[in-house]
């Protein structure tokens, strides 16, 4: 569709642009399902501050239903937007305030997950923390990622559906089958700046 791969970044201009797996992301998908702990990271430069959708910058997913979604990270309007699914239709979405309010070159996200436990990070910076799913009477998470969905692909500027691009530029993106350290994270976001966001 409208994506386009030009000098190692991704385009998005149109409705219809994703870069696609294509088949399951099944190497992921048995990693962070074995961890139960990940990290999405990603160089970005919105075309638009206010758009919504929320546009999809990093997914594995099918479908904007609840029930085909392992998780996704996005921009609503100035908001940083994830979403983490245990599975079986359920989801908790969380919206980080205040990210995409001035234009900047290009931003630096990452997100932590590890055992119900999440980080938000905005150029190498933590600003905020949370938690899904408690847990339950002997101290085991109720949230999993053991019930992820294994056939789903991983995507990059939209969602399957084709109706939730991130219109702009991914300047990279990556994935960890752990929760990255905080130091680990600002070495990333500072080794990206000195090349220019990624």
């Amino acid at each position: 569709g409208s994506a386009r791969l030009r000098d190692g970044r991704l385009r998005i201009s149109g409705d219809d642009g994703v870069a696609s797996s294509g088949l399951p992301a099944g190497k992921i998908h048995q990693a962070v399902t074995t961890s139960d702990a990940f990290t999405v990271e990603a160089w970005v430069r919105p075309a638009d501050l206010l758009q919504r959708g929320p546009a999809r910058i990093v997914s594995i997913s099918g479908s904007t239903s609840l029930g085909d979604v392992s998780f996704h990270l996005g921009q609503e309007r100035t908001c940083l937007s994830f979403r983490i699914a245990p599975g079986e239709g359920e989801a908790e979405w969380l919206l980080i305030e205040g990210v995409f309010t001035t234009p900047q070159p290009s931003w630096h996200l990452a997100v932590t997950y590890d055992r119900g436990a999440i980080g938000f990070f905005v150029d190498g910076v933590l600003v905020e923390r949370d938690r899904v799913g408690g847990d339950d009477e002997v101290g085991r998470p109720l949230f999993s990622l053991a019930s992820w969905d294994e056939t789903l692909p991983l995507l990059i500027g939209n969602e399957a559906t084709l109706d939730r691009p991130f219109r702009g530029d991914i300047l990279a993106a990556a994935m960890y089958d752990r929760a990255l350290t905080a130091a680990e994270i600002d070495r990333n976001f500072r080794a990206g700046a000195v090349l220019g966001g990624g």
